[in-house]
């Protein structure tokens, strides 16, 4: 991570409770930040097709979620098949990489890591 990279993400978690009037000691909501920023979710239930049914399925451990760019901004992808502690878990991550503005890298790997890898990843825990 680079040097004050820390200092940085408390003043911007800061900044992201008091614009969602959430309290500082408080639980973050992701899905009302999304709601609020207009940042659409997709389930991955809603989607059709074979590799839905496999993520659903046997390959559950595989996918928790990403973040996708489009033209209009980001759409972040949930496994609502996982625990809402999960989803959650998962969503707020999706938002750190949104939020530090990391950039999009076309990437999924099958050994349950993130695509960015390196310090983009250390950053988004």
């Amino acid at each position: 991570m680079k040097r004050g990279f820390k200092a940085h993400a408390e003043n911007l978690a800061t900044e992201l409770r008091s614009e969602t009037g959430t309290p500082l000691l408080g639980a973050f909501d992701p899905f009302a930040f999304s709601s609020m920023y207009g940042i659409p979710v997709v389930k991955l239930s809603e989607l059709e097709g074979p590799e839905r049914d496999y993520l659903l399925g046997s390959g559950n451990d595989v996918f928790s979620g990403m973040l996708i760019p489009n033209r209009a901004g980001v759409v972040i992808l949930i496994n609502d098949s996982h625990s809402i502690q999960r989803q959650r878990a998962t969503f707020c991550h999706e938002i750190a990489h949104f939020v530090l503005e990391h950039p999009f890298e076309i990437s999924f790997s099958a050994d349950r890591s993130c695509g960015l890898g390196g310090e983009y990843e250390e950053e988004a825990v």
